[in-house]
C-alpha cells in the first residue's frame, strides 16, 4: 500500500507546565514531604500522565553524604483525606548534614524495577520500565537538603519534590481538509511499534538522563477515534479519545501509525481509506508532550489524489417572453448603508512585575491585568507556560542567573492583543557550605577521621588492632582499625614515662589497643609519636573454629589460628584418630566413623598450652536425616575471628556482615566475649549489627538451596543501650522479599540471650538478610545487636 504524504504531518513539542501546593509541617524536626510538582493542565484526551493533583503516593530514597549512610530505602509515602503527605518509618533531621533524596512514582508497579547499586549525590541509580500500551507514567525528583546546626527549633521546610516526566507524551488532531457540505470520520489512531521496553540511568545531572532501548521490543499505542467517532465537518478539527505515553527514542527510530478515514455527504459513505504512514526520523524526548497533527484533503485521502467535479456551458436557452401590467417606482434598499468595521483589538498593558529569591527558589508576583485571563511566562529560552493566577514559582540552580519574560494574555482576542513582554532577570546566589567543626580534644576517633583532619594540636583516642610489630623495646608498632592504619612510633604510660609501656603491659600482634596521641609527620607520612597507653584487650593464645560435618563423612579438618605451641586431647570415643598439624597455626586432622543415628553428636577438642587457659573447640557430625525428610542447615559464625571493631565479615560458607563485629563466648564479660550472653563456650561466636545510621549493620546469608520450614536464632546486646533491640529479618527468593518479621524488644535487658523462631514454609532456594533497624538514630556505635546460632529446616 502507498504511503501518505509526510508533508501532511506538522510535528510540534509542548512543555509540562507548573503546579504547586502547599503541604503543612506534620511534626518540628520530622522529615516531610512537599506535593508534587508534574503537569496539571485539563485536556479533551483522556490523560494518562500523573499530575499534582492525581498523584496520592510515591517511593522514596534518601541517604546522608554517602549512600551508604541510608535514611530512606524504598519508604512508601502517601497522601491522606486531608492533602498531607506521610510515611511510616519516620526519620528526624539530624543537625549539619547533607541529605540526598530521590523518590519514583507510580509505586506498585511490576512494570517499574529501580535499582539503587549505583546511587549517588546526583541521582537515584537505573530505573528498567515496560511499557503496557503508554497509559502508566514514570516521574522522577531528586533533591539536596543540608541541614542547620539547630535542627529542633529550626528545623528544614518539607522536602519539596519536583517531578519530571521521564517519558513522551503523544496525542493526535486531525483537521478536514474537504470543502463544505463534506464530513470527514477519523477513527482507531494507533501506533503499531513502539519501544516497549528500555532504562534510564538517573545516576547523574538531569539533563545528562538517557534512555537504552531493548531492541525488537515493541508495544502498540492505541489512541482511540477522533470527535468521539462522530464525523468532522469541514475545516474543523478534534484530537483524538487518548492521550500515549511512550519510552523517549533518537531520531534514529521510525514510527508506524494506522487510522481509517470515512468521508460523508450529510448522511451518505462517500468512501473509506484505511491508512499506514511511516513516521521517519522522530525524536520523542524526555518531559516533552507531542501533538502529531494532520489535515485530510482530496489530496491524501486515497492513495492517488481525487479529481474534482468540473462543469462546463453547453447552452443557455433564450428567455420566454411575458407581459406584466404595474408601476415601477424606485427602491431605495438596493444601496443599503454599509455595516462599521469593527475596531483594532487594543493591546494590554504589561504586567508589573515583582521578585523574590529564599534559597533557590524565585517567585515572580504581578497585578491583574485588565481584560487579560492568564498569562505566559518564559525562563530563559525554554517553552512558554500558561499561568492563570498572578504568581509563578521557579526552583533553579545555585549561582545561577535566570531570565523570564512575562505577558498578559486577552481574554478576548476581538478585543485584546497580548501584552508587550516584561523582562525580570533574577540571580540566585552561589550556596555556602559551612565550615566542619572540629572534634573537641579527647575525642574518640577512627583512623581515617583521625587522619582527615590532620590536626597536630589536639590529642585524640584511637582504638585498634595490633597489626604489624616493628620494635618492642619502645613500642613501634602499626595501629589498624575498620577505616585504615597509622604508624605508631613509641608508646608510653599513662603517667608520660617514655617508651616503656609495651612490655609493661605484655603487647603482642593481634591485640585490640587504646591510644591517645597527636597527629605529626615524619618523611612526609603520618604517624603517632610518644602514643600514651590507654588499655588493651589481649588476643586469645589460639583461636580454633568449630565444624560441622555430615553425617556420612568420616573426615574433618579444624582449622586453628595460634601463637605460641600447643597441644591437643578429644573426649569422643567415635572419634578414630586426630593428628596435630602445625606446631603453631594449623589444623586438627579427624578421622572418626559415619554417624548412623538421626541424632547430632559432639567431640570436644581441648587444645592448651603452658601456663595459658586451656580452649575447647567442637567438632559436630549430624545425625542421618530420617526417610523423607529434607535437611536444613545452620549458620558458621564459628569460622569468624572475634574483633570488637566494626567493618565487613565473612565466614566460610558465605554468610556475610556489613558493619559487624564478631562478638562469642567465654570465660568473661569483656568486649568481644561475653560469657553472660552466650556462655562459656568460646567456639559459640554471633555477628553484632551496628545501629549507626551513617553505617547500618546487615547480615547476610548465601543462597540457601534446601527451602526454610522452620528458622530460629539467638539475639541479645552486650551494651548499655536505652532503647532496647529493634531489628528486622527478611526471607528473600530471586533478590525479592517474600517474608518479613520484625523483632522489637523495647525493654530488652542487656546480656541477656533471646532466642526468635517462625514458620516460614517457602520452598526451593532462599537468602536470610539480618537489618539493624537503628531505634536510636544515632550517628555514633550504638543499637548493638549480636546475632548467633541461626538454624533452619528444610522444606520440600
Amino acid at each position: 500500500m502507498k504511503k501518505i504524504l509526510l508533508s501532511a504531518f506538522a510535528i510540534f513539542a509542548m512543555m509540562a507546565c507548573n503546579n504547586e501546593e502547599p503541604v503543612r509541617l506534620q511534626e518540628q524536626s520530622l522529615i516531610t514531604f512537599e506535593d508534587s510538582f508534574v503537569e496539571a493542565k485539563t485536556r479533551a484526551a483522556v490523560d494518562p500522565s500523573i499530575t499534582t493533583t492525581s498523584i496520592d503516593a510515591f517511593d522514596v530514597w534518601g541517604f546522608i553524604n554517602q549512600p551508604s549512610g541510608v535514611v530512606f530505602d524504598a519508604e512508601r509515602v502517601t497522601k491522606s483525606e486531608d492533602g498531607g503527605w506521610g510515611y511510616t518509618n519516620l526519620q528526624y533531621w539530624m543537625p549539619d548534614k547533607f541529605y540526598y533524596f530521590h523518590a519514583v512514582a507510580p509505586v506498585d508497579d511490576a512494570n517499574i524495577v529501580v535499582d539503587t547499586k549505583e546511587m549517588n549525590t546526583a541521582g537515584l541509580g537505573t530505573i528498567s520500565f515496560t511499557n503496557d500500551g503508554g497509559t502508566t507514567d514514570l516521574i522522577y525528583a531528586s533533591k539536596h537538603v543540608p541541614t542547620g546546626s539547630d535542627v529542633i527549633n529550626n528545623a528544614p521546610a518539607p522536602v519539596e519534590l519536583k517531578f519530571m516526566h521521564l517519558l513522551s507524551k503523544i496525542k493526535f488532531t486531525f483537521t478536514n481538509g474537504f470543502p463544505k457540505n463534506t464530513s470527514l470520520k477519523v477513527t482507531d489512531i494507533k501506533i503499531t511499534n513502539a519501544p516497549a521496553k528500555g532504562s534510564v540511568a538517573v545516576n547523574k545531572e538531569r539533563e545528562d538522563f538517557s534512555w537504552n532501548l531493548v531492541q525488537g521490543e515493541t508495544t502498540e499505542l492505541a489512541f482511540g477515534d477522533v470527535n468521539g467517532g462522530e464525523a468532522l465537518a469541514s475545516l474543523a478539527s478534534d484530537e483524538c479519545a487518548a492521550e500515549r505515553l511512550t519510552i523517549p527514542a533518537d531520531a534514529t527510530r521510525n514510527y508506524k501509525i494506522t487510522f481509517t478515514l470515512e468521508l460523508f455527504y450529510g448522511d451518505q459513505s462517500a468512501g473509506v481509506s484505511n491508512k499506514e504512514v511511516t513516521l521517519e526520523n522522530q525524536e520523542f524526548a524526555i518531559g516533552k508532550n507531542y501533538n502529531i497533527t494532520a489535515t485530510i484533503d482530496r489530496k491524501n485521502f486515497y492513495d492517488e489524489e481525487l479529481n474534482p467535479i468540473e462543469f462546463t456551458v453547453v447552452e443557455v436557452e433564450k428567455w420566454d417572453e411575458s407581459v406584466i401590467n404595474g408601476n415601477i417606482h424606485d427602491d431605495e434598499s438596493t444601496n443599503p448603508e454599509q455595516p462599521e468595521q469593527p475596531a483594532e483589538p487594543e493591546v494590554l498593558a504589561k504586567p508589573v512585575v515583582e521578585s523574590t529569591v529564599a534559597d533557590n527558589v524565585v517567585t515572580l508576583t504581578w497585578e491583574a491585568v485588565e481584560g487579560a485571563n492568564a498569562y505566559s511566562v518564559q525562563v530563559d529560552d525554554d517553552v512558554e507556560e500558561t499561568v492563570e493566577g498572578t504568581s509563578y514559582t521557579f526552583t533553579g540552580d545555585y549561582g545561577v542567573t535566570y531570565t523570564f519574560t512575562i505577558k498578559a494574555l486577552p481574554a478576548n482576542e476581538e478585543t485584546h492583543k497580548a501584552s508587550e513582554a516584561t523582562v525580570v532577570t533574577v540571580e540566585i546566589p552561589a550556596q555556602t557550605t559551612p565550615e566542619p567543626e572540629i572534634p573537641a580534644a579527647g575525642s574518640a576517633l577512627s583512623v581515617a577521621d583521625f587522619l582527615a583532619l590532620a590536626n597536630a594540636e589536639n590529642e585524640y583516642q584511637l582504638t585498634g588492632v595490633i597489626t604489624r610489630v616493628v620494635n618492642t623495646t619502645y613500642g613501634n608498632f602499626d595501629l589498624t582499625d575498620t577505616t585504615g592504619t597509622i604508624y605508631i612510633y613509641g608508646l608510653v604510660t599513662p603517667e608520660g614515662a617514655e617508651k616503656t609501656q609495651w612490655a609493661a603491659a605484655g603487647l603482642r600482634m593481634g591485640d585490640t589497643i587504646t591510644i591517645k596521641g597527636k597527629y605529626s609527620l615524619y618523611n612526609d607520612e603520618p604517624q603517632i609519636s610518644k602514643a600514651v597507653y590507654v588499655s588493651h584487650v589481649p588476643a586469645p593464645f589460639v583461636e580454633a573454629i568449630a565444624t560441622t560435618v555430615e553425617a556420612a563423612e568420616t573426615t574433618a579438618s579444624i582449622p586453628v589460628s595460634a601463637n605460641v605451641a600447643w597441644s591437643v586431647t578429644c573426649d569422643a570415643a567415635w572419634v578414630t584418630s586426630f593428628t596435630q598439624n602445625g606446631e603453631n597455626n594449623g589444623a586438627i586432622e579427624v578421622a572418626m566413623e559415619a554417624n548412623e543415628s538421626e541424632e547430632n553428636r559432639v567431640a570436644n577438642f581441648t587444645l592448651t598450652a603452658d601456663g595459658l587457659e586451656a580452649v575447647v573447640v567442637k567438632l559436630t557430625q549430624k545425625g542421618k536425616p530420617a526417610a523423607g525428610v529434607v535437611v536444613g542447615g545452620n549458620s558458621d559464625f564459628a569460622t569468624l575471628t572475634n574483633s570488637s571493631s566494626y567493618g565487613d565479615q565473612k565466614t566460610t560458607n558465605g554468610w556475610v556482615g556489613k558493619n559487624c563485629a564478631v562478638m562469642a563466648g567465654g570465660s568473661n564479660d569483656s568486649n568481644p566475649v561475653f560469657k553472660t550472653m552466650m556462655g562459656a563456650d568460646s567456639s559459640v561466636k554471633g555477628m553484632t549489627m551496628n545501629g549507626k545510621t551513617s553505617a547500618v549493620g546487615t547480615i547476610t546469608s548465601p543462597t540457601i538451596s534446601t527451602g526454610c520450614g522452620t528458622l530460629k536464632f539467638k539475639y541479645g546486646y552486650p551494651f548499655s543501650e536505652s532503647n532496647g533491640v529493634k531489628f528486622k529479618v527478611e526471607i528473600k527468593q530471586n533478590g525479592a522479599v517474600v517474608e518479613t518479621y520484625t523483632i522489637n524488644e523495647p525493654s530488652a535487658t542487656k546480656l541477656k540471650a533471646y532466642e526468635y523462631e517462625a514458620e516460614v514454609n517457602v520452598s526451593g532456594e532462599f537468602q536470610i538478610v539480618f537489618t539493624n533497624l537503628s531505634p536510636s538514630n544515632s550517628t555514633s556505635n550504638k543499637d548493638r545487636y549480636t546475632i548467633w546460632d541461626v538454624e533452619w529446616t528444610g522444606c520440600n
